[in-house]
């Protein structure tokens, strides 16, 4: 259920639109039925084709079919994500909202990092890399010495 903005100039602040393009997939999510699923390894996600299209590349990237007899477009992710269905779905429930509730865990973070990067997600790839370098800078990391080097690291 889409709503139309009240005027022209509603949405010219970018974080107006982003607010109501947030509320709108909400909505989404909770009124009109699934028309696509990942698959991860064995597990299928359902998600809505608009929510892929306006956070990644899945669409584009993954490997893409439609079954008609359900009436969904089905796409599949690369292998390497396979065994961690339940991260990529806590991902792709991230994108009706635009944030994620992430673990502090390096492998995690790697992964999650990897699908962001893979499928163009911009602002999982941010809030990752934030989260990998107060990592590194941790005296624990065995990465502490690469800080000089992220600095000015741009994704």
């Amino acid at each position: 259920m889409y709503n139309e903005p009240s005027s022209d100039t509603e949405y010219d602040d970018p974080k107006i639109w982003e607010v109501h393009v947030v509320e709108q997939l909400r909505n989404l999510k909770t009124t009109d039925p699934f028309d696509c699923q990942v698959q991860v390894g064995a597990t299928c996600i359902p998600i809505h084709k608009t929510a892929l299209r306006l956070n990644s590349s899945l669409l584009t990237t993954g490997e893409v079919s439609y079954n008609s007899n359900l009436d969904l477009i089905h796409v599949g992710v690369e292998e390497e994500f396979a065994g961690r269905a339940d991260l990529i779905k806590i991902i792709l429930e991230g994108f009706y909202s635009g944030s994620v509730e992430l673990s502090p865990d390096i492998t995690d973070l790697q992964m999650v990092y990897k699908f962001g990067k893979t499928h163009s997600v911009t602002w999982l790839l941010q809030r990752t890399r934030r989260m990998l370098v107060s990592y590194i800078k941790t005296e624990r990391s065995p990465y502490s010495a690469l800080i000089p080097l992220l600095i000015n690291f741009e994704i």
